[in-house]
């Protein structure tokens, strides 16, 4: 029944905000939280998420900008009990909204095509100047979200 109710709140979160420019942090993490519950399904202990965001905050931020990095995360990188993939969310320096994962990548063969990140980049771009980070180290994958106030956009 949780599944369910999990699989409805995600499929309505991505119909309701499919017009939107952005949403509240709030409202982004509540969709995450969902989203993550119904890959912990598929992947259980080996996926773990820790989110570590303000109530409440004024943030806003593109819809399904963390969704596409959770995915982005899942896709590239191997999951497996004795190497779980780790993925942290969090607010820095109330600039930027954080998402950090262990690298363990997944050699597939194929190249990624970096759709994904570009596509958040062009929405961040079309909203603020400020721009999105994205750094690797030998052992994790981060991008910076810039903070959008509602004032911004």
């Amino acid at each position: 029944v949780k599944f369910i109710k999990q699989l409805s709140d995600v499929y309505r979160y991505v119909l309701d905000s499919q017009n939107k420019e952005v949403v509240d942090l709030t409202t982004e993490i509540k969709f995450v939280q969902a989203y993550v519950f119904l890959q912990q399904i598929r992947f259980g202990d080996n996926l773990q998420v820790r989110i570590e965001v303000p109530p409440n905050s004024p943030i806003q931020i593109p819809p399904l900008s963390l969704q596409m990095l959770l995915e982005n995360a899942i896709k590239h990188n191997s999951i497996v009990e004795d190497a779980p993939l780790q993925i942290y969310i969090y607010l820095e320096d109330h600039q930027y909204i954080v998402v950090k994962n262990n690298l363990q990548v997944k050699n597939t063969g194929v190249e990624s095509s970096g759709l994904g990140l570009s596509n958040i980049k062009a929405r961040y771009e079309y909203l603020t100047n400020q721009p999105v980070h994205i750094a690797q180290t030998p052992t994790e994958f981060i991008v910076k979200l810039p903070v959008l106030q509602l004032q911004q956009v």
